[in-house]
């Protein structure tokens, strides 16, 4: 198995994947941790800087980052989005086809792949592009799924981050299937269709 990659750069060419994220670094770092834990054969996952006034949007709107950066010079067909499930008030992540339409795409096809998981599928201009959402949290957001982790592992005093990091890093991917659901739904749906991507 080769490690799922994280990169800062985005490249001219490859099977990259660029990741949106809806609330910040503490997902970032987490994703650091987990993404490891999956099979990315000429994949990368790419947490690349976002450009001003990108950088500082929250839950959906974050998104609107992709409709400028799919049209630079990178290829850019694939999209990771995580965000929090404060920010998605529908089953059906309404409001996220509401906003992709908003900005022009055209959306084929929109399916669960997991638990809190999906992928869009769809047309903006010249680019096809597959988003892979993950929700994260039943209510409010990562916090919860960090919350069940620990308790998972039965850490009952509180712990820093970076021990909470270290601990992520060290337990099977199985445990935390059990806790950060969508992420890693979106993450083992990406290993097993990997080639597939455009």
């Amino acid at each position: 198995m080769v490690e799922l990659k994280l990169s800062e750069v985005l490249h001219d060419t490859g099977k990259q994947i660029l990741v949106i994220l809806g609330n910040g670094m503490k997902e970032k770092r987490i994703l650091s941790e987990i993404a490891p834990k999956y099979n990315g054969t000429g994949c990368t996952l790419v947490l690349t800087s976002l450009p001003y006034p990108y950088v500082v949007k929250r839950g959906i709107s974050a998104l609107e980052a992709v409709f400028v950066l799919i049209h630079s010079r990178y290829k850019i067909n694939n999209i990771l989005f995580i965000v929090d499930k404060e920010h998605i008030k529908s089953p059906d992540l309404r409001e996220l086809s509401e906003k992709l339409k908003k900005h022009g795409c055209i959306i084929r096809k929109m399916e669960p792949i997991g638990e809190n998981a999906w992928v869009f599928e769809g047309v903006h201009g010249l680019s096809h592009l597959s988003i892979y959402v993950a929700v994260a949290g039943e209510e409010k957001g990562m916090e919860e799924e960090i919350q069940r982790f620990r308790e998972i592992l039965g850490i009952t005093a509180d712990i820093s981050e970076r021990k909470l990091l270290k601990e992520i890093k060290q337990v099977k991917r199985e445990e935390l299937e059990k806790c950060f659901k969508g992420l890693t739904a979106v993450l083992k749906f990406l290993e097993l269709h990997y080639i597939n991507l455009m």
